[in-house]
């Protein structure tokens, strides 16, 4: 680490990839640290959910996964870290009869929900229910 002292922002700037990596705190203990990249940026394939997904960005909720994730049914999916109240936010966003919500409470293979897109076949998930620690994003 070359002796260099990191710290987290407290909120990521709009249109940039948060990624997360290894660092240590001023006091030694080693730590998260995200930090923002501006390099390979690509916004949401689909245009109805980019604004949810620009959204959460912009309110400084983490990006933790993005890609490919269930199969050859999906083609990108952004998973962020927080509970996305998903009726606030249809009642916020014009969303069309092809855009909806997505829930899955798997006994063995996760929980989440948000919205997908049928067409496109990408989705902005967040966590199934609200959790203590994580945000509550409602658009």
């Amino acid at each position: 680490m070359d002796g260099q002292q990191f710290s987290e922002p407290s909120k990521p700037e709009p249109h940039l990839i948060t990624c997360l990596a290894s660092g240590i705190w001023k006091d030694g203990r080693a730590s998260n640290l995200y930090c923002n990249l501006r390099l390979l940026y690509t916004p949401m394939i689909c245009e109805l959910l980019r604004p949810l997904e620009e959204g959460l960005i912009e309110a400084g909720i983490h990006e933790t996964d993005r890609g490919k994730v269930w199969g050859n049914d999906c083609r990108e999916w952004v998973y962020f870290d927080c509970f996305i109240d998903t009726e606030a936010v249809a009642n916020r966003l014009p969303l069309p009869p092809r855009v909806t919500v997505h829930a899955h409470r798997g006994a063995h293979d996760g929980q989440e929900r948000g919205f997908i897109c049928s067409q496109c076949r990408v989705g902005v998930i967040g966590a199934y229910e609200p959790l203590a620690g994580i945000s509550a994003y409602r658009g």
